[in-house]
């Protein structure tokens, strides 16, 4: 069983998508595949198939550097193994250590 919790005033950012078409029967055909993707993420972390990478920001390019409202010098990314590739699910832009597991704190200072 997995179980996430976050506090309210955590940002959460989805992997942006966006529809493209020349039909509304081609943007909704689109849209279906993007639920289709968010169920098998759902399904990856159910099946513990999903992972969660703190990194460091310095490890970012520095054209994705953002101080503006940083308040960790830690990201985190969301994947998940859907149909067999690793896709990205979320981005989260500030990750604090203190509410990671004591392990996680560990590697993370280390």
């Amino acid at each position: 069983m997995v179980t996430v919790t976050f506090s309210p005033e955590k940002s959460i950012r989805s992997v942006p998508k966006v529809l493209y078409g020349n039909s509304d029967e081609e943007k909704r055909r689109q849209l279906r595949g993007y639920l289709e993707e968010m169920k098998a993420a759902v399904d990856a972390a159910t099946k513990e198939s999903a992972w969660f990478v703190v990194a460091s920001k310095r490890t970012l390019p520095p054209d994705l550097r953002s101080s503006e409202g940083d308040a960790s010098p830690w990201y985190g990314i969301l994947l998940a193994d859907i149909g067999g590739k690793c896709r990205s699910v979320a981005m989260f832009r500030n990750v604090q250590p203190d509410q990671l597991p004591a392990d996680a704190q560990r590697d993370l200072a280390e």
